[in-house]
């Protein structure tokens, strides 16, 4: 298993984690970006569980899993997977969606190798 860390300085990271953890279930059940049930099962995000905290999440994935946790600073998320292409994936995944999310604060997720 390899982790990656991840940062984003933001005053919105509690509300950026909810809704990172609210469009992954929805994906993952198959619905689309507007709401229709359109994903076929290959394009679906792999999620097995969500759990929810008032300042972070823990989502599980058969790949491995994403911990994101609210701090004073910004928001911060490890991903940890089976290998290097399933980091390289979630890390698209999830930092692209988090800029998104952020895109009028120009927020980015600045990646880094977890401390061993």
């Amino acid at each position: 298993m390899k982790t990656i860390h991840g940062a984003m300085t933001t005053q919105y990271s509690s509300r950026y984690i909810a809704r990172i953890c609210e469009h992954l279930e929805k994906l993952s059940l198959g619905h689309d970006h507007r709401g229709a049930r359109r994903h076929t099962t290959s394009g679906r995000p792999p999620l097995t569980s969500v759990t929810r905290t008032p300042t972070g999440a823990r989502l599980e994935f058969t790949w491995g899993e994403c911990v994101f946790e609210a701090t004073e600073s910004g928001l911060v998320v490890d991903v940890t997977a089976v290998d290097e292409s399933a980091i390289a994936m979630a890390q698209r995944m999830i930092g692209e969606r988090l800029e998104n999310f952020a895109h009028r604060e120009g927020g980015t997720v600045d990646w880094s190798d977890a401390p061993t």
